[in-house]
């Protein structure tokens, strides 16, 4: 997990953030001077200090989560300098509109409107200057990485696919050496790639000209001198991983297409060897954050429960029996957002983002992901936790697991209201896509941590903000 958050696009968020901390914490700085000076035409630093209070800091976490929402900590996604800007005031706006909600519970804590005011205009252009100077610095310094393989044509092809992705074109495949020898496969890249090909693996490593090393150690045999070698390459500043690793820290996600047993049970975070105080830790969060939900939603409860009974004819409580970790059955809550007895209709079926048996109220309700509130209670009675694989139906594990291998280690952890499939890839409404899901939910599985929670909790915040629920 570490090498997948530390590659080169993560670092230039985690650029991002430190710098907007910084820029934050200035603007809190010269709203306060402002606020002083032009109301006594004197300024005094010591009158400023004295205004600033240690739960300012709680005011940092609320304009970096708006900024998230809105997509600001990557290069590849700020768009047009106009569209930046205003997307920057949109975050910084609807911060102070949740600042200044708190204003009623801390009013000795947070500053007051007249300074909130002062403080939108600052950071803005704060924020927007140093946006623009991060774009010209990192985009002139970002240099693609160059990542070489020896494997067989068909690892190598799995990983171009992957590399044309958007969000990884920090990597390019650069140099292959082709353990199967598929010459019509080469030239067919070489026509329309950049790569160079190798036919001996000393002949790629006394190149040297990549970055990252990734070879194929469990479908091809090395000597002792390749291996001698490969170790030797380590020494030289360079990155070498085997393919399945190398896999994982690009995407996040475990390699289903070429492991085999023999990795998995290499692999003790696999094997359901999780910290105790981890879980514990999970399992008091879960507790204290969905009872507390639970008080604070109750009005959304009422005037969602009012708005499906006037809709549609039917329960609002919408109830399934779902399975949780090592395959126990319980009964998952949902409002209710399709058609009363939709199964009746159609049978067991993979949902679908146009579904005609979901109301007009019912698509609100899923994009918002409201529809998911009343597993606060499932949450709250130990069925789910906040964060793990979604449960699912036994009919659909049953299918699942006999098309996918290994598809029953999803069953090893308590299943969670949002994951780090649901956050990477989203619904899956067929066998190919939970395929594409189930190798995240190893990556999570393997690499369950209360880090890497909270990065799947900030995700589903922004996919809810985004309207990006199906």
């Amino acid at each position: 997990m570490r090498q997948y958050f530390l590659n080169s696009s993560k670092k230039q968020k985690y650029i991002f953030a430190m710098v907007d901390v910084v820029v934050i914490s200035i603007a809190i700085f010269i709203s306060y001077c402002l606020r002083i000076y032009l109301n006594t035409g004197v300024f005094s630093l010591d009158r400023v200090l004295i205004k600033i209070k240690l739960g300012h800091a709680l005011i940092i976490p609320v304009h970096m989560l708006t900024l998230y929402v809105l997509d600001l900590y990557s290069l590849k996604k700020m768009g047009s300098p106009i569209r930046m800007a205003s997307k920057i005031v949109i975050s910084v706006i609807v911060a102070a509109l949740i600042i200044s909600g708190c204003l009623f519970f801390f009013p000795k804590y947070v500053f007051g409107r007249q300074v909130l005011l002062y403080h939108i205009f600052v950071l803005s252009l704060l924020l927007v200057f140093c946006r623009l100077v991060l774009f010209k610095t990192l985009g002139f310094f970002q240099k693609e990485k160059r990542v070489a393989l020896v494997c067989s044509s068909k690892i190598a092809k799995i990983f171009i696919a992957e590399l044309s992705k958007s969000e990884l074109s920090g990597f390019k495949i650069s140099h292959i050496l082709n353990r199967d020898n598929q010459n019509e496969w080469e030239a067919e890249c070489l026509s329309q790639k950049d790569m160079v090909f190798y036919s001996s693996l000393a002949d790629l490593l006394e190149d040297n000209q990549f970055d990252i090393l990734g070879f194929d150690s469990s479908n091809a045999s090395f000597s002792n001198k390749e291996i001698q070698l490969i170790l030797e390459t380590r020494q030289k500043n360079k990155e070498v991983y085997d393919i399945p690793n190398l896999y994982q820290n690009l995407t996040g996600k475990v390699p289903l297409e070429y492991i085999d047993g023999r990795w998995l049970l290499s692999r003790e975070d696999l094997q359901g060897v999780v910290s105790k105080s981890y879980l514990k830790f999970k399992r008091m969060f879960d507790v204290i954050v969905s009872f507390l939900l639970i008080i604070l939603c109750f009005p959304f409860f009422v005037m969602i429960s009012i708005a499906i009974k006037i809709e549609s004819k039917g329960k609002v409580i919408f109830s399934q029996e779902r399975l949780g970790v090592n395959r126990q059955p319980f009964i998952c809550y949902k409002f209710r957002t399709m058609v009363e007895n939709a199964e009746g209709i159609s049978g067991p079926v993979w949902a679908d983002s146009e579904d005609p048996r979901v109301t007009k109220l019912g698509r609100f309700l899923r994009k918002s992901r409201l529809d998911e509130l009343p597993q606060l209670w499932n949450i709250l009675k130990g069925d789910l936790s906040f964060v793990g694989p979604r449960p699912i139906r036994k009919y659909f594990a049953n299918k699942l697991s006999k098309q996918i291998p290994f598809y029953e280690l999803r069953f090893s952890i308590q299943p969670g209201l949002s994951g780090w499939a649901q956050v990477r890839y989203g619904y899956a409404g067929s066998e190919d896509g939970q395929l594409e899901k189930f190798q995240y939910e190893l990556f999570y599985i393997q690499n369950m941590s209360f880090l890497l929670d909270i990065i799947i909790v900030f995700k589903t915040l922004q996919s809810i903000f985004k309207g990006e629920g199906k």
